[in-house]
């Protein structure tokens, strides 16, 4: 799903892939990334707390659910206020009760150009929004501009996003430990892809007003938390 990359012609917008040049990852690696499955549409989102979901504001879909340890929690949304004027792409699906036996993603920062990041989603395996799409894939791509509010990657034969890989993470590993850095947005449906970046002042500010006005914990604002690579 990416309404908003249709009307981005410059990029041929279009969500993100279950990932074009994908991987099957180890189902051990990413518990915190869960399938959003809603009335006609599917995102992905990365659980960033007890009951918060980190996807794109795009992702915004009518009776949306997702399903985790087998147990099925449907989410209200919470988007940017700057979505519409600005296209900042980016909101959180709340949960009515803790997600049991949760993984946490953790929000970082640092990343630039010529750093490799990992997207992952459930969307479409092939150029075009084509193939099959519900099971997690993943790939590397490499960060080629900074923006303010974005980044966008690219990297011949490198993973690229596709319907169903939106609202996904772009993780970056430092040290031994994985950072959620960005969300899937857009792309072209081939080997180029815009994230919005979780370090910008938007997404600061959007995730400060949401966590104090809801009383929420999102790892890498309101708490600690290490997401071992």
């Amino acid at each position: 799903m990416l309404r908003y990359a249709l009307a981005v012609a410059l990029l041929a917008a279009t969500p993100a892939h279950a990932l074009i040049n994908g991987h099957s990852p180890d189902p051990a690696r990413y518990p915190e990334v869960v399938n959003l499955v809603g009335k006609g549409a599917t995102c992905t989102a990365t659980i960033v707390g007890p009951r918060t979901v980190m996807t794109a504001a795009h992702c915004a879909i009518h009776n949306a659910a997702f399903t985790h340890n087998g147990k099925r929690y449907p989410v209200r949304f919470i988007i940017s206020k700057d979505y519409a004027t600005l296209g900042h792409d980016l909101g959180v699906a709340v949960t009515d009760e803790d997600i049991e036996g949760a993984s946490y993603a953790s929000i970082g920062s640092g990343m630039q150009s010529g750093d490799r990041v990992e997207l992952l989603g459930f969307g479409c395996t092939r150029p075009g929004g084509k193939g099959p799409r519900g099971s997690l894939l993943y790939g590397p791509t490499t960060i080629r501009r900074m923006r303010e509010g974005t980044f966008i990657s690219r990297e011949k034969g490198g993973s690229a996003l596709c319907p169903g890989d939106s609202g996904g993470p772009a993780f970056l590993s430092r040290q031994g430990q994985r950072w959620l850095v960005g969300v899937n947005a857009r792309g072209n449906l081939k080997d180029l892809n815009v994230n919005t970046r979780l370090d910008s002042s938007l997404s600061q500010g959007f995730l400060q007003r949401v966590t104090k006005a809801f009383a929420l914990q999102v790892c890498g604002v309101t708490r600690d938390c290490q997401t071992s690579r």
